[in-house]
């Protein structure tokens, strides 16, 4: 009897110690990065800082600390005023409030059906001055919009100036919020901005003023890149907003009003989009909003528990100041995370390239690969974003095929123009015209062409990498599964009354 007891008793202890030890490489046990990995974990921040500005802030008392917002402040503080666009657009902004907040003058300059009422509304002089002061503000080489918890202090000068309450307006604001959370005000003004200024272009080219239509189109493509200033990746989708908008009023241009278009302008307009940066994911810029999130999420040492990352996740704690260990001290739970998410990130960024091979799991691959080395809490914070990172490659996509879609019309207009019709196919033009590679990203062939009704008709093939003759699926650009239709990329596809 003495026996069984002993033989229970220490089936009983090794048990519990596997059982505290499952528990242990499942929910705390995180592996530590080897040499290699530490060389790699801080990303090349120059890279979105342009040696302008550093995550690291020189704080007054001589000591380095983690405050990415006040280091761009600190640079935008140094930049000339007559250079900066955000202060000029937030004053016109509140000035004319009703004008940019007009969902008519809003809408996509191909959607507009009703020319003669925006002809009135353009019309106006307060109107045709606050579109000329943003046109000449938007040629600056600086945004301004500055990071802040409360809001920016040029947009409350502004408000106060044109009586506007600022009921979010603190005197002494704090300088470290958390990036995570903010959704910056600048990119969603310039949507509207580049709305009204590509409303504007369309209006100059129905009266025929074809030149200032193309200087138009040109000055908002230059512009894109003003959202990308402080690169997190809502504001790189703010540049695709922008470029996206640019480039279906130039198809709407070519569909419409050819006959007013000529060799020069066609010409300025390609070279217009191609001096738009190249289209890639900047994952850097995403990866400092990482780096912050968990620093805020860590203990003093620079460990992250799964209290905290539970209470995150679950949405029910806000996010504190951020430490400032350097990223070789921070604990390994720490750093494994910012090591896999750095690897999913390059991985979504080489994803969201043209040249795409079709692959949609190398994310997803990637992180179950990575899994096993990350505790519970590292795993469970990573897995919430997975999606994002997948619709983001799908985004940035989208967008360079759209400006492959266009030069490759712009081409075709411009063989017309020489030849007096339109080509039977692409190979018939002058490869002086086509400088890029047409190609489709979904198979790595060349885009379809083809005529009808002897107008042209540029199209992908789509996800199911079948050719549908043309037959244009809304949405199918961000469509991960297989649907069967096919992408139309010139002429902007219409929506009817009853979709």
């Amino acid at each position: 009897m003495k026996k069984i007891l002993i033989l229970i008793i220490t089936l009983f202890i090794v048990a519990f110690i596997s059982a505290v030890l499952w528990a242990y490489f499942v929910f705390i046990h995180t592996k530590s990065l080897s040499q290699s990995e530490l060389a790699e974990l801080t990303p090349e921040w120059r890279l979105i800082t342009h040696n302008n500005w550093s995550p690291w802030f020189d704080a007054p008392d001589g000591t380095k600390e983690w405050n990415p917002a006040a280091s761009f402040n600190a640079w935008l503080a140094s930049v000339p005023e007559q250079e900066k666009a955000w202060p000029v657009l937030v004053d016109e902004y509140y000035r004319n409030q009703s004008l940019f907040d007009n969902r008519e003058a809003l809408r996509p300059v191909a959607d507009i059906k009703d020319w003669e009422s925006m002809s009135v509304l353009l019309a106006t002089d307060q109107n045709r001055e606050t579109i000329q002061k943003i046109v000449d503000a938007i040629e600056r080489p600086v945004m301004g919009c500055g990071i802040y918890k409360t809001t920016d202090p040029y947009e409350h000068q502004a408000m106060i100036a044109n009586g506007v309450e600022d009921e979010n307006w603190l005197e002494n604001p704090e300088l470290n919020p958390g990036l995570m959370t903010l959704f910056p005000p600048a990119p969603r003004l310039q949507h509207k901005v580049s709305r009204l200024v590509l409303l504007s272009a369309g209006e100059l080219l129905n009266q025929g003023q074809t030149d200032e239509f193309v200087n138009r189109i040109s000055i908002v493509l230059k512009s894109s890149q003003l959202s990308s200033e402080y690169p997190t990746l809502i504001n790189q989708l703010g540049t695709l907003s922008t470029l996206s908008s640019s480039l279906m009023t130039i198809s709407w241009a070519l569909e419409h009003h050819s006959e007013k278009i000529n060799e020069a302008h066609l010409v300025a307009l390609d070279s217009a989009i191609e001096q738009v940066q190249t289209i890639e994911f900047l994952w850097e810029g995403e990866a400092i909003t990482f780096h912050d999130t968990l620093r805020r999420l860590a203990s003093p040492k620079g460990e992250l528990s799964l209290q905290s990352a539970s209470s995150w996740g679950g949405g029910n704690g806000a996010l504190d100041d951020p430490i400032s260990l350097p990223d070789l001290e921070l604990h390994k739970s720490v750093q494994r995370m910012l090591y896999v998410y750095g690897e999913l990130l390059e991985e979504s960024a080489r994803q969201s390239n043209i040249s795409w091979n079709g692959s949609r799991v190398g994310i997803n691959q990637l992180f179950e690969k990575s899994k096993k080395d990350l505790g519970a809490p590292g795993a469970m914070l990573i897995d919430l974003m997975l999606p994002a990172l997948d619709r983001t490659a799908n985004i940035f996509r989208e967008s360079a095929q759209q400006k492959i879609g266009v030069r490759t019309a712009i081409a075709i207009h411009r063989h017309k123009l020489q030849h007096g019709k339109f080509p039977d196919s692409v190979d018939e033009v002058d490869p002086d015209f086509i400088v890029f590679q047409p190609i489709d990203m979904f198979t790595g062939n060349r885009l379809h062409y083809a005529l009808r009704n002897s107008d042209p008709l540029i199209y992908s093939v789509g996800p199911d990498m079948d050719n549908d003759d043309g037959l244009h699926v809304f949405g199918i650009a961000r469509e991960s599964s297989k649907i069967d239709g096919d992408w139309v990329l010139y002429p902007v596809p219409q929506i009817s009354e009853d979709e």
